[in-house]
């Protein structure tokens, strides 16, 4: 996936197939992102009428208690809302709320129709989606357990050609 932005902050992102985008940046960043998909997903100003995305935000944060607080959730619902503002369709998967057991069978290994309801459910949700969002804190040095094991339930086939973005 190739992201070129010229000297005048306007960013072509080829992802966006027949509807590619020119979105002038004029708001600094509000967290660090590894891609400017989201910068376009909650900029306030574009040059075009963008078109609303449908959009899954993957949180990685399993904790309840933590020194000295914990931030995923603040973090998550902050991009949750952000994104919901600016008239995009954002579904929350939250290892919390699915059960996710340790991966001992990938959603893809199933028969059809036997794929157990919980996986079926986030498959159909990442499928639909036009780009996926990760919150995720920092597990020396990568990201947390609990979103890799989300992640790795499903093949790559979910995740291809779509915009994504992680915010730590």
């Amino acid at each position: 996936m190739k992201i070129m932005m010229t000297k005048n902050r306007q960013i072509h992102h080829p992802s966006f197939k027949s509807r590619t985008r020119e979105i002038l940046l004029h708001s600094k960043f509000v967290f660090p992102l590894a891609l400017p998909f989201l910068h376009y997903a909650i900029s306030t100003t574009t040059t075009t009428t963008a078109k609303a995305l449908n959009l899954a935000l993957i949180s990685g944060s399993t904790r309840t208690t933590g020194p000295p607080t914990v931030l995923g959730p603040r973090v998550s619902s902050f991009i949750l809302h952000s994104l919901q503002i600016r008239g995009h369709t954002v579904t929350h998967i939250d290892p919390k709320n699915h059960d996710f057991p340790l991966l001992e069978k990938p959603h893809f290994a199933y028969p059809p129709g036997r794929t157990p309801e919980n996986l079926q459910r986030v498959h159909e949700i990442l499928n639909n989606a036009d780009g996926y969002v990760c919150v995720t804190p920092e597990y020396n040095h990568s990201p947390s357990p609990a979103l890799i094991n989300i992640l790795n339930h499903f093949g790559s086939s979910v995740f291809s050609f779509k915009p994504s973005a992680i915010g730590e």
